[in-house]
């Protein structure tokens, strides 16, 4: 807290027929009864520490990415989802930030069996962001689509 204002004496004013600032603000604070005591933040929780995530980043197959034909890769790249996350087991929600090198833009998607979105993600911004920006897109639909899924 201010130190001035902690150790203000609100004492009448006689030059003025309206309360200041600090003296209106005392007067609100009594009659609305505002405890002033600062109260502790409580520590920030982890949403995983109670659960286990499984959570799997290799793929079934190795490779060299400069060997190996893009389609080849998106098809290993599926194949290493439905093994490790089924469908029938697993809400699969796939993301993609893309950059528009001519236009310094930013896009972001997202595609599941619930739904399909995409926006502009902004101006002069990385493909990361763009990435970032379709998971935290994803994130906020699965929160507004709970009940269809459990």
């Amino acid at each position: 807290m201010d130190k001035y204002f902690s150790t203000y004496e609100n004492r009448p004013r006689h030059l003025k027929t309206q309360s200041g600032l600090i003296q209106k603000a005392i007067e609100l604070k009594k009659a609305l009864q505002i405890n002033d005591k600062p109260k502790s933040l409580s520590l920030p929780m982890n949403p995983l520490a109670d659960i286990d995530v499984v959570c799997c980043t290799k793929l079934l197959d190795f490779f060299k990415k400069s060997n190996t034909h893009p389609e080849q890769i998106h098809s290993l790249t599926l194949e290493t989802i439905n093994v490790n996350y089924p469908g029938d087991q697993w809400l699969q929600v796939f993301t993609d930030g893309s950059y528009i090198e001519s236009q310094a833009n930013i896009g972001a998607g997202d595609f599941s069996a619930l739904s399909s979105f995409y926006a502009a993600a902004g101006h002069n911004r990385s493909a990361i962001e763009g990435e970032i920006e379709a998971i935290r897109i994803a994130l906020c639909q699965l929160c507004c689509l709970d009940t269809k899924f459990t």
